[in-house]
């Protein structure tokens, strides 16, 4: 599966801002009135809930973030197991929460988008690079919460940024971060706890991330 939470971090701009409801995280309740509908056999739900996610992958790579929910949900709502559901809403949450024109609004789209991230965890086949695409989009998302909160709550923030930190750190052994771009959000991560570190005057904090950072992202301190 390819990291399509990347996106957020290249620069990529939508052009309308709106949040389509993700059916995945309605209570209890709701959820088996959305499901109380027309009745497939097995097997066609399993395909129809697979192009649906397919379909909504589709979107997000138009940038039509409306559409891409929408078929996260369908195929939610076909197979309540389909980790593409869980994953692509994720995704679509943490784009939203990047065009949201207020802090508290780009926060609860970014705790959705972790909490969707958390779902998508029960359905990993085990896979060893399903895995670490998804550690790469969860700590993502944890950046972008960081991000967000960078000039009103700094503290908050640290605690972000290091949750993200850790979801990167088992990773860096394992690939090649100068052929891949994967570790781009990583060192911009780091980036910004040296800021943090270095206006709050931890100094060791400050070095240990300042010697990190590739010379770029140095300049730009």
């Amino acid at each position: 599966m390819k990291t399509l939470f990347m996106l957020m971090v290249i620069g990529m701009s939508f052009s309308a801002f709106a949040v389509v409801e993700c059916q995945m995280l309605l209570p209890e309740k709701e959820q088996k009135r959305v499901l109380s509908w027309r009745w497939y056999p097995a097997g066609t739900k399993l395909r129809l809930s697979a192009a649906a996610a397919k379909n909504g992958y589709k979107a997000l790579s138009r940038k039509d973030l409306d559409s891409a929910m929408n078929e996260f949900n369908r195929a939610w709502r076909f197979n309540q197991k389909n980790i593409d559901a869980y994953w692509g809403a994720a995704i679509v949450m943490g784009l939203y929460a990047e065009e949201a024109k207020t802090t508290d609004k780009a926060m609860c789209l970014i705790k959705k988008s972790l909490r969707l991230f958390e779902l998508t965890k029960k359905y990993l086949s085990g896979k060893t690079i399903e895995t670490e695409n998804w550690q790469l989009d969860y700590a993502g998302s944890f950046y972008a919460a960081g991000k967000i909160l960078f000039k009103t709550d700094k503290s908050a923030a640290e605690k972000y940024f290091l949750e993200a930190e850790k979801l990167w750190l088992p990773l860096l052994e394992k690939r090649d971060m100068k052929k891949k771009r994967d570790f781009l959000v990583y060192y911009r991560t780091c980036w910004h706890l040296t800021r943090l570190y270095r206006d709050w005057g931890k100094q060791e904090l400050y070095k240990k991330y300042w010697n990190i950072l590739p010379a770029r992202l140095r300049e730009k301190l």
